[in-house]
């Protein structure tokens, strides 16, 4: 307050300096004139911004107060900066469960250096909302072709900052690997390949899956591309793997590699009744014959069909013809024979050690006849040696055609100067001497629905057993040998010269034999017990236990008893 006495220049200069004055705290006359000047409040300072309080009473607190404008407790919140974020796995797969990961989190510049900061986060799939609050998303939830976006804010305390955000495509997943094997487990070389899935994982994508299929034979790849080798590509002693490689239509998944297996003769003749000798194959796989004696050396009965017992090991099947033996051996699939004749030129009557050079190779299967042999091939095809008016020639019956896959030969049988063959496509077929009665009737066919599965050849008449277990036989039927027992279902049969010998099906694959036909030194008259296999020879019949013994019996009342009913221990 003031007031003024004369008009002066001073008050000019007074007020001019007014301000001055009043910073001073001062009061000062200036001419005539008295100036009072009260003392001013001073304003808010830093660190009395956040107070509540008007500390130079002009009516404004704190950061409203322009005194305060650059405190630090009055500058505008700095939002949090955004985190960096990463979904994974990068590339998801169906059914993966996703999580998204801070790899560099959010900031509060408002916080000293390493003040930690609160996230939330959220999931869209396919640019909507998924209502996920978590850092992962459940396999389950996640699906093919999906896009899954995550976003993370930083949070203050009291606002959240801009968010970090990262987004993967859920892609089709490959189909799992199948578990697979070779069946069967233990094949023969005569039986087809089968690579089986045994178990397949569901595909995630739930997808429909295909199969490609590779097999390796002997390690390498042999060129087949199906589920199946059939047996007649395949040899004993090869070792065959498969590999199975599954599709989605999409992509390949990871391909599985069965066990690899070995295939090997198949044993199934492992007692054989001839004339004048019996074999058998020991458990070891060893082939041993008996049947004549030291003593009896002469020219009608000996004709070495029983051989050097040290010479023939690793035996896989044994087959006795009249006078002679042959083996096919389970150590390389080749055969040997030995026995009455010195050369297999097509004109000796009997087969002795030589092989001609197309019966080399790997068999199958092989069969002694009366003056002559047949064998199977690994690849399907038949072979004869020996007597040709016997095998066929073209002044006799000629063999059938075993050229194509339907044709090709699974089981050859040789009696008494003819044979028979069971083809792939189940048609039975004989041949051999003109005057032969097999050659005059045709073999049967098997009823609807039914196969042929084995066969055997005698001495004037021929039998086949089905699927079903039951026996069809045909040819000569003067001593009844053709004349099958009614009502019984058997699992193998044998026609010998001129009786025939089946052992009755059973679950436990032994059971009883039955024989019919010429009823003469007691070859008809089996033990009463159970058998695996029975072989009807020409006066007498051997059978082959489960425990690998061998009994034979036939040999009662008659001069020509060499010993082939007498059994050695082995």
């Amino acid at each position: 307050m003031f007031s003024s006495h004369r008009p002066s220049p001073l008050p000019y200069l007074c007020w001019r300096h007014g301000a001055l004055v009043a910073l001073m705290l001062a009061v000062s006359a200036c001419g005539d004139y008295t100036i009072h000047v009260s003392p001013e409040k001073e304003g808010d300072d830093p660190g009395e911004c956040s107070d509540s309080a008007d500390n130079d009473e002009d009516g404004l607190f704190d950061c409203d107060d322009e005194d305060c404008f650059a405190a630090p407790e009055c500058q505008p919140n700095q939002l949090p900066t955004a985190p960096v974020v990463v979904i994974e796995p990068i590339l998801p797969y169906t059914g993966d469960t996703l999580t998204c990961q801070i790899s560099q989190p959010a900031v509060d510049p408002d916080a000293p250096e390493g003040t930690p900061m609160e996230h939330t986060v959220s999931w869209a799939v396919n640019g909507t909302d998924a209502g996920v609050d978590s850092f992962a998303v459940d396999a389950e939830l996640t699906s093919r072709s999906d896009v899954w976006t995550c976003s993370v804010v930083g949070w203050d305390g009291d606002e959240t900052g801009a968010p970090g955000t990262a987004s993967v495509t859920v892609t089709n997943k490959p189909p799992p690997a199948p578990e697979v094997a070779v069946m069967p487990g233990f094949p023969t070389d005569g039986q087809d390949l089968t690579c089986t899935i045994t178990a397949q994982p569901e595909d995630e994508d739930g997808d429909e899956l295909t199969y490609q299929y590779t097999w390796l034979k002997d390690g390498v790849e042999s060129g087949h591309s199906s589920d199946l080798v059939p047996w007649y590509e395949t040899a004993a002693y090869e070792e065959w793997a498969c590999h199975v490689t599954p599709n989605d239509s999409i992509d390949d998944g990871l391909a599985s590699e069965s066990k690899p297996i070995q295939v090997v003769v198949d044993g199934v003749q492992f007692v054989s009744a001839g004339k004048f000798h019996s074999c058998a194959v020991t458990n070891d796989g060893n082939s041993i014959c008996w049947g004549f004696s030291e003593d009896a050396i002469d020219s009608e009965h000996n004709h070495g069909q029983v051989g050097d017992l040290t010479q023939h090991t690793g035996a896989g099947e044994v087959s006795a013809g009249e006078l002679h033996t042959c083996v096919l051996a389970y150590g390389d699939a080749t055969v040997a024979c030995w026995g009455a004749g010195a050369s297999n030129t097509g004109t000796a009557p009997h087969l002795g050690q030589g092989m001609s050079p197309e019966m080399q190779g790997t068999f199958i299967q092989v069969s002694a006849g009366y003056d002559h042999n047949c064998g199977v091939k690994s690849n399907g095809q038949l072979h004869c040696w020996g007597s040709s008016s016997s095998w066929g020639t073209e002044d006799t019956a000629l063999p059938p055609s075993t050229d194509t896959p339907e044709t090709f030969a699974r089981e050859v049988a040789s009696g008494d100067r003819f044979s028979c063959v069971r083809r792939v496509d189940g048609s039975l077929h004989c041949w051999g001497e003109s005057g032969s009665p097999m050659i005059a009737e045709d073999p049967p066919e098997a009823e609807e629905d039914r196969m042929w599965v084995q066969l055997s050849a005698g001495g004037s008449h021929a039998c086949a057993l089905d699927d079903a277990g039951s026996i069809t036989c045909w040819g000569n039927d003067d001593s009844g040998q053709s004349s099958v027992p009614p009502d019984i279902l058997f699992s193998q049969v044998s026609a010998g010269h001129a009786h025939t010998c089946a052992v009755e099906q059973s679950d436990t694959g032994e059971g009883p034999v039955h024989c019919w036909g010429e009823d003469a030194s007691g070859k008809l008259d089996a033990p009463s017990e159970t058998f695996t296999q029975v072989s009807a020879g020409w006066s007498h019949t051997c059978g082959r236990r489960s425990d690998y013994t061998v009994a034979c019996w036939g040999c009662s009342g008659t001069d020509e008893d060499l010993g082939q009913c007498t059994v050695p221990a082995f």
